[in-house]
């Protein structure tokens, strides 16, 4: 009888633990997962805020080059290919200028963050060049 009494009590004792371990087990999994939240948040607030600054580096740099470019040539040029004294890829080829002095100061960091997060990086910094030709000669 003793013997029966001690066998009902290890496996209960051993049903106790079991269920203990299952328990901190699936509390141990739960706060594994919400920590994984909180750091995927992390890096998407990071990612964003790395995104923000991209574009407002890249802003900046083509507001300055184009407003540079204008001033020392497009002005001009726009002129004498209304007069056909300049062809129209003269025009274009500042375009080109443009995006390669952007591409060069914006450096490999700010276009790895643009090339990270759009798949067409050099449409995007030519549409915005186009932006700040439009705002430039209002």
């Amino acid at each position: 009888m003793k013997d029966i009494l001690i066998g009902i009590v290890v496996t209960i004792c051993v049903a106790i633990v079991v269920s203990l371990i299952r328990l901190g087990s699936s509390y141990l999994t739960q706060w594994m997962e919400c920590k994984k939240q909180e750091a995927l948040a992390s890096a998407n607030q990071a990612s964003a805020a790395a995104w923000e600054k991209a574009i407002r580096v890249i802003d900046t740099i083509t507001t300055a080059t184009v407003s540079a470019i204008e001033q020392d040539v497009a002005k001009d040029l726009r002129v004498a290919v209304k007069d056909g004294t300049a062809s129209r890829e003269d025009l274009i080829k500042l375009s080109q200028d443009a995006y390669d002095t952007i591409l060069q100061q914006a450096g490999p960091d700010i276009m790895e963050v643009l090339n990270d997060n759009i798949q067409d990086s050099e449409g995007f910094i030519r549409n915005r060049i186009e932006q700040a030709v439009y705002e430039v000669k209002r």
